[in-house]
């Protein structure tokens, strides 16, 4: 009887102290977890290219949001309320916190990508894809089409958003065209870049069928004279192309 109990003491007691150290540790483990502070708040930018907004701007809201980031603790953070206070910024699209592997406090950043500026006499915005007015004046100068001229915001938002899009998936017309004026009939002329001529599109409906008649004309007429050699080209009449040549002592 006592030399089984012996055994028994002798096999069962480190089994047990293992299992009470295994239960401490995990405790421990535990604590930590919930008491680890981050190090540091690190800020990833999704795309980098557009500098509207940098990384201490960033960091200065979520300073402002958690107090002294060196030591704020991971449990403590509110994702959802710091991620709300960074979308703030109207050139932020999209926030997002979470923990990194290497226990720091990570800040996701998407910027908002501009498709046009808008210039009318009382205002200046960019649009993005989705119509979001974002603010300009910054040291930053997005390269996109410039939309000047009498344009109202639901005017931008719809119809130069659209014709916008057509363009970006039409390289072609894209890198031909400077930039676009407005008039208060809502009717796009178009300023060629490097061509001191501008073409008549109209409004901005039907536009593949007006571009693929300018391109049928550059193609059989502008190529032999060079659409420099006009000074208007007119879109807006229905199977037809309208053109006005530039004087001949006209200057550039």
């Amino acid at each position: 009887m006592k030399r089984n109990l012996k055994k028994i003491l002798l096999f069962g007691l480190p089994l047990v102290l293992l299992l009470v150290y295994l239960a401490f540790a995990f405790f421990r483990i535990g604590q930590e977890e919930k008491v680890f502070k981050a190090n540091g708040i690190v800020v990833e930018m999704t795309n980098p290219q557009f500098k509207f907004v940098n990384k201490k701007e960033i960091l200065k809201i979520a300073e402002k949001q958690l107090g002294n980031t060196k030591d704020v603790k991971l449990d403590s953070i509110n994702k959802n309320s710091l991620e709300s206070a960074i979308n703030k910024n109207p050139f932020v699209e999209d926030a997002q916190v979470f923990r990194s592997s290497d226990n720091a406090c990570r800040i996701e950043i998407t910027q908002r990508s501009p498709v046009l500026r808008v210039w009318t006499d009382t205002a200046s915005y960019y649009l993005d894809k989705d119509g979001y007015k974002m603010p300009t004046g910054t040291k930053y100068a997005a390269l996109v089409h410039m939309y000047r001229g009498n344009i109202s915001e639901s005017f931008a938002q719809k119809e130069l958003l659209q014709f916008q899009a057509y363009l970006d998936d039409h390289s072609f017309w894209s890198e031909m065209i400077d930039y676009i004026m407005v008039n208060s009939k809502e009717e796009l002329t178009l300023y060629l870049r490097a061509k001191s001529g501008k073409i008549h599109l109209g409004k901005p409906d039907n536009v593949a069928e007006k571009l693929e008649k300018l391109l049928l004309f550059i193609n059989k007429v502008g190529k032999f004279n060079g659409l420099e050699t006009y000074e208007t080209i007119d879109l807006r009449y229905d199977n037809q192309v309208v053109v006005k040549k530039k004087e001949a002592n006209a200057t550039r």
